[in-house]
């Protein structure tokens, strides 16, 4: 029990870290006139997943086994990197012509 309690608090505690970092992150590469749009869909995404990722975990674990969520999890986690490299970056400057 003390090393769940101790994994728990560090989840958290990470979890408080990320939120902030994508925070300001997020303010930094968006305009400001898009920054509540941004808030809102984050919030909207979020509140959604909270209540659907419970609901699917147990929908798969009863239709197939418990092991089958943390399968999908794993996937879908380690695709994540993979599926958001086509979302647009920082526009870049070109590079000085050696010309020049």
């Amino acid at each position: 029990m003390p090393a769940l309690i101790a994994v728990s608090a560090l989840a958290g505690l990470g979890t408080g870290f990320a939120l902030g970092s994508m925070s300001t992150y997020s303010y930094d590469i968006i305009p400001e006139h898009a920054r509540g749009q941004l808030q809102s869909l984050r919030r909207t995404f979020g509140q959604l997943g909270q209540l659907t990722g419970p609901l699917a975990g147990g929908a798969l674990a009863d239709r197939f086994n418990p092991g089958m969520v943390f399968l999908f999890m794993a996937r879908s986690i380690s695709s994540a990197p993979c599926s958001s490299s086509w979302l647009p970056g920082r526009p870049t400057k070109a590079a000085p012509s050696p010309d020049a």
